[in-house]
């Protein structure tokens, strides 16, 4: 009977088939996390897409050991999985929830490998923007690299979209970071459904809605599914409504009016969903409440998973949710939540990753608890917390006390971790393995190699990574750390109509002697600045303006106490600038501009900023160095008729003066003459011009030159060859 074929039999399968050179078990691939043994392992061909999350301190699984050999653990970005990383201020959150980004967007073999980078969408809303203490979306840093671990890594592009109305407010709070760009939110009418628009308004089915609600829902239900938001606001002017119920109406539309108004298929937010790129929705808004903030985030949410990005995978990541969500399952919370867990339980169907970052677990969906992948607990003191997690997470030998010890004296990264289809292995000791019992889950892969296996009721103790990019959540302490400064400062308003004092795009200051300088006949171009820096050093902090060059009017201070000295003008502040991934090569300087713009430039620092430092010139103060060391850099060429920087501070000294200022002469005819006392056959044209450079003193300047010289101290004069003496009449 054995030999009689069955057919049923073929598709049982065979343990064979479950080996690693025949085919990996599905579960290996869809891991969401797994440590360097279970990497080393499994190999390339079943985790071809990974980013290093950190290190593992110790494990805390049965038939685990108590560490592992290799202490790199990693997040499969590979496979959609959904995360919650919560803990107090200053434990290592959003750290942790920046190194989630980091992996899925930038290619650096550090952080692992990424052949193909993700579509990432924030969502940020700061319930501080009524007081005025709005601080940039700690993600946005992502656009600047770190100065000493950034490397050859390129950072993603970020883009910030904000409320219309509040665009120029938000563009100065992310002013210091030149890279990321801010764009207003719009929409076009197509983006608006039925559906979305009562999300928006705040409309919740299961509570008594105004009368005016029920004749809005009788327009939305004659619709059906040929919603079409500017007929519906046709339909709603038609609409018999007392003055009282229109203004409650204009309100709750008022916000989505403004979004919609300028938007078109071209400027609609489904078009800044690129592979690679980091879109930000900060709603943070004197005018936004956290109920209306997460009837957007439930719109663009469902704009972002059904938006073709060309991209293997989307990331979508909640930032500081505890701000907007609520417990409370009513309102536009609600609809943000089951919107959340919708996209959770079809990720694997919509590629579609999900990371919500808290202080607070206690305002999370309990349902999210249930079907997130993996939790990351950072250090937090409340016995609440982890009474929550414990209710929504099987821990086996352990006791309540003794995990609620470890979190509580967790070290700032540290975090426990909570990863029940996470993968180690075990039996692996440096290189080789014993052979172990591999049980109903676990999968041996030879007797030589250890066996892969998931944590089940296990945790990990781990460590987040150093980050290539900057960290804008470090602490502000009363005595500042100019190591871990990095962090954007909320920016003042610009002062547009004033002049700088000293610096005064490249002038000579009042501390020259008593000269004047006149304008140029032909103002040369100034030297051409990387991107992203400030125009004048007048001030140490560097702004997101681009230098440009000053204009040709010109006005003398002598009213100001300053003598005969003029200044230029200052030009009109430019449109802010993409910050250069790079340093740029220094500029050179041009004829009739000093050696170094701005004030208390150093020989070490041509064109810097005032307050650069050795690390690096030609780079923003608010930023670390990530330019070269100007040590390494060679000294840009003079212009002629200027001296070098070392010479007077970095303001350059008097070049010669143009023929139009013919009575200022006299010193340069005494010099001239006493060269002639002192033994020179003559003053000629080709002598002055050799002293001074052709392209400084032209050839009728040098003529007229001569003729002073003669006619003041009578001397014998040796005409260049074709000079005539007619050539010399005034």
């Amino acid at each position: 009977m054995s030999d009689v074929y069955d057919p049923e039999l073929d598709l049982l399968g065979d343990d064979a088939q479950q080996d690693a050179s025949a085919g990996p078990a599905h579960a290996f691939r869809t891991a969401p996390v797994f440590t360097g043994d279970a990497a080393g392992l499994l190999g390339s061909d079943v985790l071809p897409q990974r980013a290093l999350y950190g290190r593992v301190l110790s494990q805390k699984a049965p038939g685990f050991p108590a560490t592992p050999v290799s202490p790199k653990l990693y997040t499969n970005t590979n496979a959609p999985f959904s995360a919650l990383v919560c803990g107090l201020q200053g434990s290592g959150k959003s750290h942790s929830t920046s190194v989630f980004l980091e992996g899925c967007l930038i290619t650096d073999p550090r952080l692992g490998t990424l052949p193909e980078p993700l579509s990432a969408l924030v969502f940020h809303y700061d319930t501080a923007a009524g007081g005025g203490a709005v601080q940039p979306c700690e993600a946005a840093y992502l656009s600047c690299l770190d100065a000493t671990r950034g490397g050859q890594a390129t950072p993603p592009e970020v883009i910030v979209l904000v409320l219309p109305a509040n665009l120029q407010a938000m563009k100065q709070v992310y002013a210091g970071l030149p890279a990321v760009r801010v764009e207003p939110l719009r929409f076009s009418a197509e983006d608006i459904s039925g559906e979305r628009l009562l999300a928006m308004m705040k409309v919740d089915e299961n509570t008594q809605m105004p009368l005016y609600m029920e004749a809005i829902m009788s327009i939305l239900r004659s619709m059906e599914n040929k919603f079409n938001y500017n007929d519906f606001r046709s339909q709603l002017k038609q609409q018999k409504l007392n003055p009282s119920q229109k203004a409650m109406l204009n309100l709750r539309l008022s916000l989505l009016d403004s979004c919609l108004e300028g938007g078109n298929k071209v400027n609609r937010v489904a078009t800044h969903f690129r592979k690679g790129q980091l879109t930000i929705v900060d709603l943070s808004s004197p005018f936004m409440d956290a109920s209306s903030a997460c009837g957007f985030f439930d719109l663009i949410l469902g704009l972002f998973v059904e938006a073709d990005v060309n991209a293997a995978g989307k990331l979508v990541v909640l930032d500081e949710a505890h701000k907007y969500l609520s417990d409370t399952q009513t309102g536009t919370s609600a609809r943000l939540t089951e919107s959340l867990l919708s996209v959770i339980r079809q990720q694997r169907h919509l590629a579609t990753r999900v990371v919500i970052s808290t202080q607070e677990p206690t305002v999370v969906p309990s349902k999210f608890l249930d079907l997130c992948s993996f939790i990351i607990a950072h250090r937090f003191s409340s016995p609440k917390w982890l009474r929550l997690l414990t209710d929504h997470i099987s821990i086996a030998g352990e006791g309540f006390d003794e995990l609620f010890s470890k979190i509580v004296s967790l070290r700032t990264g540290q975090a426990i971790m909570f990863a029940p289809n996470g993968l180690g292995a075990r039996g692996v000791v440096d290189g080789t393995s014993s052979r172990s019992d591999t049980g109903d889950s676990g999968i041996s892969l030879s007797e030589d190699m250890g066996t892969v296996m998931p944590f089940g009721q296990g945790y990990l103790l781990v460590q987040s990574r150093l980050r290539v990019t900057r960290d804008g959540g470090h602490s502000i302490l009363a005595v500042p750390d100019p190591a871990s400064t990095t962090r954007v400062q909320r920016s003042a308003k610009a002062a547009e109509d004033t002049v700088p004092d000293e610096a005064v795009w490249g002038a000579p200051s009042s501390s020259v002697a008593d000269w004047s300088v006149p304008e140029p006949a032909a103002p040369s171009a100034a030297p051409a600045m990387a991107s992203g820096w400030k125009a004048s050093g007048s001030s140490a902090r560097q702004a997101s303006t681009s230098w440009v060059p000053p204009t040709a009017q010109y006005r003398q201070s002598g009213s100001r106490g300053r003598g005969r000295k003029s200044q230029w003008a200052k030009s009109p502040r430019p449109a802010a600038a993409p910050q250069p991934a790079r340093a740029s090569a220094q500029a050179s300087n041009t004829s009739g501009w000093s050696g170094g713009w701005g004030t208390s430039n150093t020989t070490s620092s041509w064109g810097a900023p005032a307050s650069n430092t050795a690390n690096g010139w030609g780079e923003p103060a608010v930023d670390d160095a990530w330019g070269v060391d100007p040590a390494a850099s060679a000294e840009p060429e003079k212009a002629d008729g200027w001296s070098t920087a070392a010479d007077d501070g970095g303001r350059g000294t008097e070049p010669a003066p143009p023929a139009n200022e013919k009575s200022k002469f006299a010193p340069l005819i005494e010099y001239l003459s006493d060269k002639k006392k002192m033994g020179l056959t003559g003053v000629t044209v080709s002598s002055i011009e050799d002293w001074f450079g052709a392209d400084i003193i032209s050839e009728a300047v040098s003529k007229d030159l001569v003729q002073r010289v003669a006619t003041a101290k009578k001397p014998k004069i040796t005409l260049a060859p074709g000079v005539q003496p007619s050539d010399f009449t005034s």
